[in-house]
């Protein structure tokens, strides 16, 4: 459509407006030129703006000047190919307001991302257009939170773009990408010039000591010359532990504390007049990282460079062994080690001696208001296939072997529960002017399981947990939640019976029941999300002692928040166990 052949004040109308729009494209220009310096010339976009505000500005004075000269009225009198050339541009500007529409859509997706992050430290580089959740802990050790693809990359890191971060600047001396984030998969072979390894760690808890064990035995072969990065969801609690434990492995920390500070300090971006840390904070991950240094310090065994370094500054290498330091001394200096020469002995896993849980307590745990009178304990563990057989499902059971097809890693799976506590309900108002009961001081639940390696310990509220179960079987489900492998509990019946019946009745065989749940991604509920869960906390039986493991509220996962004050800052949760063989009982 041409405007000039419109008459009257519309065509005015459309005149001023021009003039309008060109003085703001031309003082958003101004202001960027000022701001960016030099900088600004570095983008093709900048030299497209320039081009189409100069050349529009050109074709307005000339058209001014013709009809100031013609003395005329309308741009009919203008010559055919000038007229052509203003259409010309406008329809050039009308492009570039759709790119600009989209650069709109970036700086959004920009803004969402920055939300998201927090204050945590971003890498941005202007020159190549990076600005991405992604911090140096050292110079060749990267966190950032996970490379997504659509829709999660509206606000997460943008796969391509954290490809060619990599491509571009460690392409040449190599990198291994560590995944620690299995409920947001990408596809691995986009970073072709690097590696990457995968781990199955459920949120909101620690790597197990095995996937310790594996990361830092794997990633101790990359070349002198390669970068690790590693990464979670957000990059920060999975992430951070794996960061503290090669942290610790390459003594560039002395102990867990000093790990666990430098990755909090080098993760926060602490000029953003926020006070929060952008650390690890979930208790039991942090419990996991001091779990690693009594291994390593126990092994003694640790990265080749920093044996050789101790030995080069004339410090007792942590390795005594002569042969290693020899060979640490090589790797060093850069050269191949003999064929004559010892393998550098790897990190082993520790060792799952098996323990006899007889009770948990709650010490002044609550304060005047409980979130539920019924409580129950559940003991999450690790899943084998095993022959322990029940009329709705198979048990299964870990022996540190790989976990059957389907089931993830990790104590992610409820395979005990234990009978539930009903506290007493305190009488409204007090009942004839009596203060209203407090909860008791000591709120003790019975267990007898035997466990053996990475455990989880959970408080669940009953009514919440029950209330939930007759929602699925309301509607036709097992209600059995996916997480749960434990067998059949007194409490756990209502509204089971029917559904039972009628499976057994329509096909003639037993249900399978929650076994089935391994198999179809059900166990990637985020840990403390199941549904009545209120807080818990993991351990592994190797690093336990005197009989007992004392949790106070600060090292509690979920309850350590306290949003709701729920829980007394004082209180403390008191495992109590027995070495194995001190009673009977089936091992989960």
């Amino acid at each position: 459509m041409l405007i000039y052949e419109l008459n009257g004040g519309l065509v005015a109308v459309i005149q001023t407006t021009t003039i309008l729009v060109l003085l703001i494209y031309s003082c958003d220009l101004a202001l960027r030129a000022y701001t960016y310096r030099g900088m600004l010339l570095r983008n093709p976009w900048a030299w497209f703006d320039y081009s189409v505000i100069s050349f529009s500005i050109l074709m307005w004075l000339l058209e001014t000047i013709v009809k100031a000269n013609a003395h005329v009225t309308s741009a009919q009198d203008v010559s055919a190919g000038l007229r052509g050339l203003i259409v010309f541009l406008r329809w050039v500007r009308s492009i570039r307001i759709f790119f600009l529409l989209m650069r709109q859509v970036k700086a959004g997706q920009h803004a969402a991302r920055q939300q998201t992050g927090e204050n945590k430290k971003r890498y941005i580089d202007l020159d190549k257009g990076f600005d991405l959740d992604l911090v140096y802990v050292s110079p060749q050790l990267i966190a950032m939170s996970v490379p997504a693809t659509w829709p999660t990359s509206l606000y997460r890191n943008p796969l391509r773009e954290v490809v060619r971060f990599f491509e571009s600047r460690h392409g040449v001396g190599g990198y291994l990408v560590v995944n620690c984030c299995p409920e947001l998969p990408y596809p691995h072979e986009a970073f072709t010039s690097g590696a990457v390894i995968a781990f199955d760690v459920q949120d909101h808890t620690p790597p197990t000591m095995a996937q310790f064990v594996a990361f830092l035995n794997r990633a101790v072969h990359m070349s002198e010359s390669s970068t690790l990065a590693i990464h979670c969801r957000g990059g920060k609690g999975r992430s951070g532990s794996m960061v503290c434990a090669w942290l610790l492995f390459t003594r560039e920390c002395e102990d867990a504390e000093d790990a666990l500070t430098l990755f909090a300090l080098q993760r926060t971006e602490l000029g953003l007049g926020r006070r929060k840390l952008q650390g690890v904070d979930t208790p039991s991950q942090k419990r996991y990282v001091h779990q690693l240094e009594k291994l390593l310090r126990t092994q003694q065994v640790y990265h080749p460079r920093a044996v050789a370094m101790a030995a080069a500054d004339g410090r007792s290498p942590p390795t005594p062994l002569p042969s290693e330091m020899a060979v640490a001394l090589q790797i060093l200096n850069g050269s191949d080690p003999p064929p004559s020469m010892p393998k550098m002995v790897e990190l082993q896993p520790p060792p799952r001696p098996m323990v006899h849980l007889t009770r948990l307590e709650l010490n002044n745990w609550f304060r005047h208001k409980l979130p539920s009178y019924n409580l129950v304990v559940a003991v999450h563990t690790e899943l084998k296939q095993g022959t322990h057989q029940d009329p709705r499902h198979t048990i299964l059971t870990y022996d540190g072997g790989k976990a059957p097809h389907g089931a993830r890693a990790g104590p992610c799976y409820v395979t005990y529960w234990s009978p539930p506590v009903r506290v007493p309900l305190p009488p409204k108002g007090g009942g004839g002017g009596a203060p209203a009961t407090a909860p008791p001081e000591l709120l003790t639940f019975d267990l007898n399981v035997s466990v053996q390696g990475d455990v989880r310990v959970s408080v669940f509220d009953l009514d919440k947990l029950l209330k939930d179960r007759r929602k699925r079987a309301a509607s036709g489900k097992d209600p059995t939640l996916p997480f749960d492998h434990a067998p059949p509990s007194s409490w756990a019946t209502l509204g089971e019976e029917a559904w039972m019946a009628e499976r057994v009745k329509a096909s003639g065989v037993q249900p399978l029941g929650a076994a089935s749940g391994a198999s179809s991604g059900a166990g990637r509920i985020i840990a403390g999300k199941e549904a009545g869960c209120l807080f818990y906390f993991l351990f592994h039986s190797a690093f336990v002692e005197d009989g007992l493991l004392r949790v106070p509220l600060p090292m509690m996962d979920k309850a350590f928040k306290n949003k709701k004050g729920i829980y007394r800052p004082d209180g403390v949760t008191v495992l109590r166990f027995q070495p194995d063989g001190a009673a009977p009982a089936d091992a989960v």
